[in-house]
C-alpha cells in the first residue's frame, strides 16, 4: 500500500538498486524461480488453472522485466532507476497474484460458502486487477526512451 511522502520511491529504488542485484539479486531470482516452479506444478490442474495460469504468466513477465532492469542497471543506471516505482508496482501486483494462486491451490478440494468467496475474489483479481501488470511491464521496457529524453535543465523554470 502506498505510503507516499517519498517513501514509495525510496522503497522502489531500494528494490531496483539493491534487492535484485548483487548477492540479494541471487535471492530475488531464487524467490521468483521458486514461485515459478510452484505455479508450473499446478498450472495444468483443471480445478485451479483459471487462477494459477494467469499468475504463472504474470510471473514470467515479471521475471523478464527483472532481467531487463538488471541489464539496464549495468548499461543505463538512470533508466533503471526511473523505472523503479512502476517496477515496484509490477512486483506487488504479480506476487499478490501468486499468493492468490497458492490460496486457491490450498483450498481446491474444500467446499462451502467461505471457500467459494475466496475463489470468486481470486478470479476477480486475475481478471480485473492483474491485467494492469501487462501495461506496467510494457511501459518499463518500451517506454524508457521517453524517460531518457529529459535533461535536468528541462525542470528548471
Amino acid at each position: 500500500t502506498p505510503i507516499y511522502e517519498g517513501t514509495n520511491e525510496v522503497q522502489a529504488l531500494d528494490l531496483v538498486a539493491r534487492k535484485i542485484t548483487g548477492r540479494t539479486g541471487e535471492f530475488a531470482m531464487r524467490f521468483l524461480g521458486d514461485w515459478q516452479q510452484y505455479l508450473d506444478e499446478h498450472e495444468r490442474d483443471e480445478k485451479v488453472t483459471d487462477v494459477v495460469a494467469p499468475a504463472a504468466a504474470a510471473l514470467r513477465r515479471l521475471t523478464d522485466t527483472t532481467h531487463w532492469i538488471r541489464d539496464k542497471l549495468q548499461s543505463d543506471d538512470a533508466i533503471a532507476r526511473g523505472a523503479a516505482y512502476p517496477y515496484l508496482h509490477l512486483f506487488a501486483l504479480t506476487i499478490i497474484a501468486c499468493l492468490w494462486a497458492q490460496i486457491i491451490v490450498t483450498i481446491r478440494d474444500k467446499d462451502g460458502a467461505f471457500y467459494d468467496v475466496k475463489r470468486k475474489v481470486a478470479r476477480f483479481y486475475m481478471q480485473q486487477v492483474l491485467p494492469e501488470m501487462s501495461a506496467i511491464a510494457t511501459s518499463i521496457t518500451e517506454g524508457s526512451a521517453a524517460l531518457a529524453e529529459f535533461d535536468v535543465a528541462d525542470f528548471s523554470a
